[in-house]
């Protein structure tokens, strides 16, 4: 249109309208172009996740073509909604992966032997969340059941790798490396929680341990009774070469971990034993024969001497050859009534003598024995002397075995007494029966000794069990209260866990000081905290009296508070610090609101001057609203008010504000090009923690978090990067910082347009012109021939202003002017 002088004023209004519209519609534009390229990124990561998509891309490609068409409301709610349904396919998948490995590791809990109903009722309710369709739900139940179970399969494998460690230790002279390496594996497996494949390592680790315990108590048991079968047979005057060898061999082998070939030496030394015992007495009674036979053809009436023997024959045929020996000796004493009854007599009371002399500890019962052979023998009762003297032996053999049992015991109560006194623990019966069983030991009464032993360490292990599962429990107590005073215990409901398995294990020393250490950290957290509401408190009090409040007998209870706390009674204290807060009243509901309103703005603006915030301002509010509450308590309240919301916008202007930009070196599909983050910090407090993703059909190496950014500061973030897929490609940076006076976390999600392809050869920029008329597709106004323009590598025209505005083209989202080595994409972190 042409304008008159006189119309310039309407002219520069409706230019002005005009211009108004135009950036109503582009900031559209832009809102929904963002809102794409945000739903696009975020289908390309559930692509990468393998999630089913279709529908999705469907939607997305109609907000596209209504873009396209420029009906960006449609396209905003369209992009909106395929968002919205991509993150919530992205649910459903995580979920459904959730329960599927909590399903696999209840599987592996059952063949572990864990028992936990209450985690399989968690993935029930899983499920049914699932087919409810109610996939948050499902994620946070499958989360806790996968945790739980987690910790439950981690602790049963770590106790049943203790406990066969504890085997393989009592196995004297086992070969171990073999099944140390398997328990290394299992652990190396655990710690990575590859569950399945550690619960079958574990189970035949557990399978060989067993096994070889097996055969080396079998082994221990058979070579036991081969030797203490060669000792009753050397009782007899018999030497077993033979077997003794046999023995040795055997012996030889389950010390160098042979347990199965000692097993069947001892076995072979036994059998071996019989024959060598039936061929020595046979022999010896076919001399005794030939003596009886020789006093017969002397002259010597043998018939008594025929007839014991006849019943030593009879023994022997039974294969009773003490009794064979024995009635084959009375037989020769008829023949040989002095000499050779005296020659045995005296060797089986020599017999006995050495290996009482050789015992160590007294048996009065078998120096009885012996002592009523001797009288015997000296009564020429050589018979009775003998018999007493193989009696005495068989005497010494019973009572070895119980001395060797009661020695055996001893071990066990010595311990069990001295752990009890290590851990605290009550241990006055125990060491009872143990200073019973030494003096039971002392005046020789094995059987009696080995009964009071046992008996100490039965009871010294119930009560060893007992006091540390009551100290465990209130330990627990004690983790408990730090849980609901949300304080981190973690590390001590480990070390609790840990020391269940070794209470289980009788390794109550360990137990004993995994308890005391939890405990201690548990105490230590539960102190800090309510040292910290004590702290509060105390302020509170001293606020309301500065302020002229009735604080009563607040202060009162915040000193009992404070020596329950000295003397570790939490629960206590916490109550009194309750009971005081509560005493502190106004006189007023009036009076409370300004304490309140006072106290806050105080807290705030004190915590704001510990980090160099500005709040003089606050500051002269509160002074006025102290000064006013004399006089004007309405005004005071207001003044009150707004000191607390001054030192409020002040804390929360004390924030981090990123800005950063992209560069990437030419990008070209599925190829890996260099790149730089960087990040800027305009914001007036310092960054920390800062976390950086990025999504979308890209791939990305290097990509760090920072410790911290200054304020007014920058960083750069070199890392690699790698397009897969062609185009106009919408990459979604998210960053998150906290702020660090109080941990606050910010959130923000900026969108790069990255160009996919070969680079162009620069060309030299010149101004190029409207050769025909046509529409711009930014602001739809006509352009004529001869006006200058930008023009897209699609064919499209554009008004030069309108394209830099925009700086990309609304249909093919092609870039309207070309980078040169590098494209740099600048963006605002709001």
């Amino acid at each position: 249109m042409s304008l008159g002088v006189e119309d310039v004023v309407e002219a520069l209004r409706l230019m002005k309208e005009t211009n108004d519209r135009a950036n109503k519609v582009l900031d559209l534009y832009r809102t929904t172009h963002n809102a794409i390229s945000s739903a696009a990124a975020l289908v390309a990561e559930a692509k990468k996740r393998e999630v089913d998509v279709t529908k999705v891309l469907e939607m997305l490609l109609e907000s596209k073509k209504a873009f396209e068409r420029l009906d960006f409301e449609r396209a905003l709610e369209l992009a909106n909604r395929s968002k919205a349904e991509t993150e919530k396919l992205m649910v459903l998948y995580t979920s459904a992966q959730r329960l599927i490995s909590s399903r696999e590791k209840l599987d592996v809990a059952g063949r572990m032997g864990i028992d936990a109903p209450e985690l399989r009722d968690l993935l029930n309710h899983a499920k049914e969340a699932m087919k409810s369709k109610e996939y948050e739900r499902a994620l946070q139940l499958s989360e806790r059941a996968e945790k739980g179970l987690t910790e439950l399969i981690g602790d049963k494998l770590a106790s049943v790798m203790t406990t066969a460690e504890g085997v393989l230790a009592g196995i004297e002279g086992a070969e171990h490396s073999a099944v140390q390496n398997k328990i290394i594996q299992v652990r190396s497996l655990s710690d990575s929680q590859q569950f399945g494949p550690a619960a079958d390592l574990a189970i035949q680790v557990r399978e060989e341990i067993e096994k070889m315990k097996r055969t080396w108590e079998q082994s221990s048991v058979a070579t036991k009774r081969a030797r203490d079968a060669i000792a009753e047979v050397e009782t007899m005057n018999i030497d077993p070469s033979s077997a003794k060898r046999l023995l040795e061999k055997s012996e030889r082998s389950s010390k160098s971990g042979r347990f199965d070939e000692a097993l069947e030496l001892a076995n072979k030394a036994t059998s071996e034993l019989a024959m060598e015992t039936e061929q020595n007495v046979a022999g010896t009674m076919k001399r005794f024969e030939e003596s009886i036979d020789k006093a017969k053809r002397e002259g010597v009436d043998t018939r008594s001497a025929e007839k014991l023997f006849e019943r030593a024959k009879d023994f022997l045929r039974e294969r009773k050859f003490r009794q064979a020996l024995a009635v084959a000796m009375q037989s020769e004493n008829e023949a040989e009534r002095v000499s050779l009854q005296q020659d045995m007599a005296s060797k089986a009371i020599q017999t006995i003598e050495k290996r009482l002399s050789g015992f160590g500890h007294p048996l009065p019962q078998v120096h009885q024995i012996v002592g009523d052979a001797k009288a015997a023998f000296t009564t020429g009762d050589y018979v009775k002397a003998l018999d007493l003297a193989i009696r005495g032996g068989d005497e010494f053999g019973r009572r070895r075995e119980i001395a060797e049992d009661a020695m055996e015991a001893r071990t066990g109560a010595e311990r069990i007494v001295s752990v009890l006194s290590a851990i605290g623990a009550e241990g006055a019966n125990a060491e009872k029966a143990y200073r019973d069983a030494e003096t039971a030991i002392e005046r020789g009464d094995a059987d009696a000794a080995r009964n009071l032993y046992q008996q100490a360490l039965e009871g010294g292990i119930a009560t060893a069990r007992n006091h540390l599962n009551d100290k465990l429990a209130r330990a627990r107590g004690v983790a408990d209260l730090g849980r609901r005073l949300e304080v981190d215990v973690s590390s001590s409901a480990k070390r609790f866990s840990e020391s269940k398995a070794q209470i289980e294990s009788e390794n109550f020393e360990n137990a004993f000081g995994l308890i005391q250490e939890g405990l201690k950290d548990a105490q230590a957290g539960i102190a800090a905290k309510v040292s910290d509401a004590l702290t509060n408190a105390e302020s509170t009090v001293q606020h309301a009296k500065r302020i002229g409040a009735d604080v009563g007998d607040a202060q009162e209870q915040l000193q009992l508070a404070s020596q329950a706390l000295l003397e570790g009674e939490f629960e206590k204290a916490l109550k009194l610090i309750e009971q005081g807060s509560e005493r502190v009243e106004s006189r007023r509901m009036v009076e409370k609101r300004f304490v309140e309103l006072t106290y806050k703005a105080e807290s705030t603006i004190r915590n704001a001057k510990k980090f160099g915030i500005e709040v003089k301002e606050a500051e002269r509010a509160l002074q006025t609203s102290i000064q006013l509450k004399k006089t004007d308590m309405t005004r005071a309240i207001a003044a009150a008010e707004d000191a607390y919301r001054l030192a409020w916008e002040a804390v929360e202007g004390f924030a981090p504000s990123i800005e950063g930009s992209l560069e990437v070196e030419i990008p070209r599909l599925e190829q890996w090009s260099e790149a730089t983050l960087i990040l800027r910090n305009t914001g007036k407090a310092l960054a920390k923690d800062v976390q950086v993703r990025i999504l979308g059909d890209a791939e990305v190496e290097g990509l760090k978090g920072l410790a911290a950014i200054r304020a007014k500061g920058e960083e750069r973030i070199p890392l690699r990067i790698r397009m897969t897929a062609p185009g106009v490609i919408p990459l979604v940076i998210q960053v998150a910082s906290h702020r660090v006076m109080d941990d606050k976390e910010y959130t923000q999600e900026m969108i790069a347009q990255i160009e996919v392809g070969a680079a162009a050869p620069p060309e030299e920029k010149r101004a190029l012109t409207a050769e025909y008329e046509s529409r711009c597709p930014i602001c739809k106004g006509q352009i004529k021939k001869g006006f200058t323009i930008a023009k897209c590598s699609c064919g499209r025209d554009f008004h030069e202003l309108c394209a830099s505005r925009v700086g990309r083209c609304p249909v093919c989202f092609r870039p309207l002017e070309t980078a040169d080595k590098k494209r740099k994409l600048a963006f605002h972190v709001g």
